[in-house]
Parts: C-alpha cells; structure tokens; sequence
C-alpha cells in the first residue's frame, strides 16, 4: 500500500514536470531563436531597427570619403544636420610644452625609489628606460640574477664568504609575489655564484 501511494504520487510530480516542461518550450519557442526569426520576418518598421539595424547608404553618405562621417551625419534620429549644434574644441596654449620642457624619464632616474626601479625594470621590458633602472639599481648595490631572473642585494653589516668562484651570505631577494614583506625576501646562506650574476647593465 505504502508502495502504490507512492507510485502514484510520483505520477503527479512527473504531470507537473512535464506542465514545466511545456512552458519552458513555449519561452525557448518566443524568446529563443525560433522568436527571433518569427520577428525577423514581421514587417514592423520598429523590429526591423531593432533586429537588422539600418542601411547607412540611405542616410546619403558618402561612405567611400576619407573625411569623417561625423561631419555630414549626426545621429540616424534627425532628418537634418545641424552643424551649428556641433561644437568646436580647441586646446588651450598652457597645455602646449615645447620640446625642451619635457624631459626623458631617464634623466630623473636617480630621484625614483627602488621599488619604482624594480617595477620599471619588469614592466618595461626592451626599453630603454629598462636599461636606465638596471643602471640605477646596479649603482645601488643590487645585482640582477640570471638563473632566478630577479634582483638581489646583500643585507648590510652581515658577514660574506668569499670564494674565487662564489660568495655565500644574507641577501635581500626582490620576490613580486611577496607582497605581504614589500616584495622583499631574506635569503640566510644563500650561495652565489660569479657567473650567474648579470654584469654592469650596458650604457645608454
């Protein structure tokens, strides 16, 4: 008994998912593809715009004019152009600076902090500004990696051993995802050697 009530009241919920499942059709059949085609083929002017957009060849412009079309067409709204309405703009001569007022970026190299230096170094790669913030960098005691492909400056007032071949100390390692410590990371007996550290950045 307990079985055939529950029997039949799943026949109900299958009724009434298959109620939900007509609806779901009829949306799918209005607001779908199958919608859009039935108003496609309508000839209401307004679904036309809406659906298809407008020709701009019956605005009358000349398509091919290398001049802006901004200049003979003002919004697909208004029958006539009101040139009048179009407002001219001119730069005011403050915002002009002669050529020798500008200065290079790499002229004032020496005033950015380091952390302005790394980010340049790795946000503009091949330029010449790179090269100006590995000079900086290199004048301040950092040294750039080429196996770990980062700085790395030595912490001061700790001791190093030196070899012919390799240094081993405490340095400062920049590390971009050690944002909680400034991007900065102490390496304790870290061992260096001669041929992994980039030379003197070439000059300008």
């Amino acid at each position: 008994r307990v079985h055939g009530a529950l029997g039949s009241g799943g026949g109900g919920g299958g009724g009434a998912g298959g109620g939900a499942g007509a609806v779901m059709q009829g949306d799918e059949a209005r607001f779908g593809m199958l919608g859009l085609q039935g108003l496609v083929k309508k000839k209401d002017a307004s679904h036309s715009l809406l659906l298809l957009g407008m020709d701009l060849t019956s605005f009358a412009m000349d398509l091919n004019s290398a001049e802006p079309l901004s200049a003979a067409f003002a919004s697909p709204f208004v029958d006539a152009v009101d040139t009048k309405r179009i407002p001219e703009y001119s730069i005011p001569a403050c915002y002009y600076l002669p050529p020798n007022r500008l200065q290079p970026a790499a002229t004032k190299i020496t005033l950015f902090s380091e952390d302005t230096l790394l980010y340049i170094f790795f946000a503009m790669p091949r330029d010449k500004i790179q090269i100006a913030a590995a000079q900086e960098l290199f004048r301040r005691e950092w040294r750039y990696h080429k196996e770990l492909r980062t700085w790395l400056k030595r912490v001061a007032g700790t001791e190093v051993a030196k070899t012919a071949t390799f240094e081993r100390g405490s340095y400062t390692v920049y590390d971009m995802t050690a944002v909680a410590t400034g991007c900065r990371v102490r390496k304790d007996d870290l061992v260096v050697h001669y041929d992994a550290i980039e030379q003197e950045p070439p000059s300008l």
